[in-house]
């Protein structure tokens, strides 16, 4: 398995993060607001990371260490009408590896293009267009390069108490090796969620969705996928909040595919509690049908995070989570993934903020190979207007 197929995709985060600035009110105003430019507000910002990872391929044994130096740079276009928005975002992520280079060095681009209409003050129109260049994490980063344009549209309505909204999904990924080509596919969805406010503090929603994914190259790979599900989200006190969702997935493959159909039971639940003006806890738990990406190895996956953040003071404050995964895939690998990280930021007057994180990764796996352990550290510097 690839050095870029073996590290991503398992983890789930744990952070412990501290942030500081000279002051709680030079602090707040000089948060970044970007740069009028007549209709639009420019807002551009850059990160630059060095992480040292002892174990970059996540391999079971004869583990190789590397470091990496990625840089993200951004620029979003916002305009300043009052009902009606656009914003457009163009990104690029390097990364380069100092011992595994060139094979796991990449150049990823992306445009974003995101519009809010609303016609009426009971009607509202969302359509969020994306443009990625960039490369296949399960894939190394040589061979898996790839473009994928997608959009998504909404359209919202509220009658009296419901609100109804209607979603559209179109996605369509091609490789950049005509040998991978037949593992692209294009995907296309279609979603109702219909809410009800009981209260003003309690709500219920029921959502229904559709999608289908069809490949040129390899028809016995088409499938279609239904999901259902019903939720209600609360606000128990000024202090604490949740939700909690129930449904099934379930996907059917073509007669020749040779895979099995399936189906699912799918869980969310979340709580959110502000201690005090100073700590906030959150706990998640999830029960959720993966997609294998551009491979058959899809999985249902459970999965616990527990985070918290205390604020010393106006300019200082620490938060952390602790997370726990297990995945079953559709043959017999079962995989459980603990992860842990701790982290310090220091935040500069005006728009400049210095980080620093330690994570440690630890994955069990009935499959022959993929367990592994890893820790990384690494150096990031954030700067925007």
């Amino acid at each position: 398995m690839s050095g870029g197929r073996r590290r991503t995709g398992y983890a789930i985060f744990l952070t412990l993060g501290i942030s500081t600035s000279v002051g709680g009110a030079i602090f707040a105003a000089d948060a970044p607001k970007g740069i009028a430019m007549g209709i639009f507000r420019v807002s551009p910002k850059m990160v630059v990371t060095s992480q040292y990872n002892e174990n970059i391929d996540a391999a079971e044994t004869n583990t190789t260490s590397d470091q990496v130096l990625t840089t993200s740079t951004s620029v979003a276009f916002t305009t300043r009408w009052r009902r009606n928005a656009f914003t457009g975002t163009l990104g690029a992520d390097q990364g380069r590896h100092k011992n595994t280079g060139p094979t796991n060095d990449y150049n990823d681009y992306s445009a974003k293009l995101a519009f809010k209409f609303q016609p009426r003050r009971r009607l509202k129109f969302d359509m969020n267009y994306d443009y990625v260049v960039k490369h296949d994490d399960q894939a190394d980063a040589s061979s898996g390069a790839y473009n994928q344009h997608s959009l998504t549209t909404s359209a919202a309505y509220r009658f009296k108490k419901f609100t109804a909204t209607v979603n559209t999904t179109t996605k369509q990924r091609r490789s950049s090796d005509p040998a991978q080509r037949e593992t692209d596919p294009l995907t296309n969805g279609l979603g109702l969620t219909v809410a009800y406010p009981v209260t003003p503090k309690t709500s219920f929603d029921t959502n229904a969705t559709y999608s289908q994914q069809r490949y040129d190259r390899l028809s016995s790979r088409n499938n279609q996928s239904y999901t259902g599900n019903i939720g209600v989200s609360w606000k128990a006190a000024a202090k604490t909040r949740g939700n909690f969702m129930i449904g099934v997935t379930s996907r059917h493959h073509e007669d020749n595919s040779g895979l099995d159909n399936k189906a699912a039971l799918v869980l969310g639940s979340g709580i959110d509690w502000k201690a005090s003006s100073k700590a906030y806890f959150s706990l998640n738990l999830k029960r959720s049908f993966e997609d294998g990406g551009t491979t058959d190895a899809y999985s249902v996956d459970t999965s616990a995070t527990l985070s918290a953040q205390y604020t010393l003071r106006s300019y200082l404050s620490m938060s952390g989570s602790m997370g726990y995964k297990h995945s079953a895939f559709t043959k017999t690998q079962k995989d459980e993934t603990w992860n842990a990280a701790l982290g310090a930021q220091y935040k500069f007057p005006r728009w400049l903020s210095l980080g620093v994180d330690l994570t440690r990764t630890m994955k069990d796996s009935n499959a022959s190979g993929s367990s592994y352990a890893n820790n990384t550290y690494s150096v990031s510097l954030t700067g925007g207007l």
